[in-house]
This record gives C-alpha cells, structure tokens and sequence, in this order.
C-alpha cells in the first residue's frame, strides 16, 4: 500500500485549517454595542470653575448606575448575549443650562451575535428594566435615568 506524500497531507492539513479558522460566521457577523447612561449627578458643579467632563458619581436614587456596574445585552428572547461594565462617569452640562448636572457612564459591549429582531439593554438594578433596540441602533445608545 502506497502511503500518501508527507507534503501532500501538510498542505491538506494547512488548507483546512485555514478554511475554518478565517471566522466564524458568527464572528464575521457580530455587532457590538456602545453608548451613555446619564444620571443626576451627587453634587452640581457650574462649568466656570471646570467641572465638566471630570468625574462624577450619580446622586441619590442612583448610587446602582456607578463606574463597574453591568450593563446586560439580551436577544430577542430576554436570553443575555453579552455583558460589559460601566465606565468611569464624567460631568455633562444640558445644552440649556451653565451647571453639570448630569453624570455620564459610557459602555460597550462587544462580539454580541447578529440575526436577533431586537436587542435588550438593562443597566442598574432589578426595577430599571430592559429597554428594546433595533441592530442599527446599537452603535449609539443614548440612555437617560432620571
């Protein structure tokens, strides 16, 4: 019995591995989301004295939406496909106001899989709930407790 070339198994074995490690579908199809939790802030700083866009921790009623806490993705399904944490909250002044009174977390979340008809978000603790998402709404979650 004649045994098979050693190169030839070699680049047999090259060429599929190379045809399953190019990605996943899954991979080559995954979203990621990203986005702000704005919350009152503890204390009200004016922007004169260059508060803004330095760290903040949300006020009273707030104190679950910290830097750290989970921010929870769930398909279609309320089935959770990806967790990220909370960033570190900076000062945030309203478009009308001189005062920074917001506290604003950002948060991403990726390599969650594509294909779900909607896309849950839960941030903070068990009474925020989960707000529902289209797929192309997940690159700018703009949410507002408070």
């Amino acid at each position: 019995m004649k045994k098979p070339a050693l190169g030839a198994v070699v680049l047999a074995a090259a060429l599929s591995l190379t045809a399953c490690s190019g990605g996943s579908p899954a991979a080559a199809h995954s979203l990621s989301a990203a986005g702000t939790v704005s919350v009152p802030v503890a204390i009200v700083f004016s922007q004169t004295d260059g508060s803004v866009d330095e760290p903040c921790t949300a006020g009273d009623g707030y104190t679950d939406i910290n830097s750290g806490a989970q921010v929870v993705i769930t398909d279609a399904s309320g089935k959770t496909i990806g967790v990220g944490t909370l960033g570190d909250g900076t000062h945030d002044a309203t478009p009308d106001s001189t005062t920074a009174d917001r506290c604003l977390f950002p948060f991403a979340v990726k390599g969650l899989p594509a294909g779900s008809k909607f896309y849950g978000v839960h941030v903070g603790n068990q009474n925020r709930g989960v707000l529902q998402f289209r797929s192309s709404e997940l690159k700018n979650i703009q949410l507002t407790i408070g």
